[in-house]
């Protein structure tokens, strides 16, 4: 009785917290569009070039954010790297950062997404995050800080970060984890980051800090196929139906996370509540599941990646 009494105490709080924390997030981006409209017409210029990785590897099959950047009318398909499960190797994966340093220039924009598993080398609270390769077993895994120095290497106008794994809300600081922009966008000394942050860059992350994500595929009795569930689907699917909430044309990676946020809360929620196995994960992984995605943001402005 205890616990039914519980579950719906935790069930109210989540579904009173997590909205109006949305809807703040929401008043605070449409603040900032009317502020940015001059620099938002300058990042459309003809001279700017979207350039991306993308890393699909072990959680989905499906390339999703691949797929909806190959379809949009200002990406050039070979612009776009795709690294899917065997080729998702660490190698190919630091070869393909430098190659965006290579072609992408100050004028340009970036696309880093990853979908794979999230790890932890040592202490919870002290030790090394990062991402998993396909061959992490020979090559050991991609840390947060060789990710950080690879982005740093890439001089353009605005990166977008994504990760779709299990301790992303690791990988920034969370006291640079934003709820709304409302400091100032100036140089930080580096030295004193241990994830990816960075000026102009956007990181959209799966999980809260210190939480692990997941991934389902739902079978529609209707038309027989598996419906997939995960961040990066409803990331994909804000691109694909350029989810312009200020109409102004652009689909950014701020509006894009919101959608996929909104999007993607059900069934957090629904994962988040299931108490025997969260306990049994914390058994196992010494985790409990905490998939309410993060959003980090120091770009001044929204940061373009999709012309409505």
């Amino acid at each position: 009785m205890m616990r039914i009494k519980l579950v719906g105490i935790m069930v109210i709080m989540l579904l009173f917290i997590i909205p109006f924390q949305t809807f703040g997030l929401q008043l605070t981006l449409e603040k900032e569009n009317s502020d940015f409209d001059e620099q938002l017409l300058t990042n459309n210029k003809d001279d700017i070039e979207y350039w991306a990785v993308v890393v699909v590897a072990f959680n989905e099959t499906k390339t999703h954010v691949y797929d909806a950047l190959v379809g949009a009318n200002n990406w050039n398909p070979s612009n776009i790297k795709l690294l899917n499960r065997e080729n998702a190797t660490k190698e190919a994966i630091l070869e393909a950062l430098d190659w965006l340093k290579e072609k992408a220039d100050t004028n340009d924009i970036v696309i880093f997404a990853d979908n794979s598993h999230g790890t932890i080398i040592g202490n919870l609270f002290t030790g090394v995050y990062g991402i998993v390769p396909w061959d992490s077993r020979e090559s050991g895994i991609i840390t947060t800080k060789e990710l950080d120095e690879k982005f740093d290497a890439i001089d353009v106008e605005g990166m977008c970060l994504i990760f779709d794994c299990c301790l992303s809300g690791n990988f920034v600081d969370e006291k640079t984890c934003v709820t709304g922009k409302t400091y100032d966008f100036t140089q930080f000394n580096k030295g004193f980051i241990s994830g990816v942050e960075g000026d102009n860059r956007v990181v959209l992350m799966s999980t809260r800090k210190y939480g692990a994500g997941f991934h389902m595929n739902i079978r529609n009795n209707k038309t027989g196929k598996n419906m997939s569930i995960s961040f990066s689907k409803f990331i994909a699917d804000a691109l694909v139906n350029k989810i312009d909430s200020n109409n102004d044309n652009i689909c950014s990676a701020e509006e894009t996370f919101y959608y996929a946020q909104i999007k993607f809360r059900p069934y957090a929620l629904f994962m988040f509540l299931l108490i025997p196995f969260q306990l049994q994960l914390l058994l196992t992984t010494g985790f409990i599941l905490i998939p309410f995605p993060t959003l980090y943001d120091n770009y001044p402005g929204e940061l373009p990646l999709v012309n409505v």
